[in-house]
């Protein structure tokens, strides 16, 4: 995030949008081709939903809304 912060047109919630696109991308991987198939995606989930972070389709509709506010 640290290396995309120096281009003024992306914001948070921008940056949060790309992470759920590669969570969500993650899950599909898995689903089509199995857990050991793909160890890097699984431990990307792993670690986002350990550390508590909600990527849900929920949480993006309430980001969403907030940015149409702005």
């Amino acid at each position: 995030m640290a290396d995309g912060a120096v281009d003024e047109n992306y914001t948070m919630l921008d940056y949060m949008q790309m992470a759920r696109l590669y969570y969500n991308l993650g899950e599909l991987s898995n689903n089509l081709f199995g857990e050991n198939d793909n160890p890097h995606y699984k431990k990307a989930i792993h670690y986002l939903e350990k550390g508590g972070i909600d990527l849900s389709m929920n949480k993006w509709l309430e980001l969403i809304s907030l940015r149409t506010i702005e």
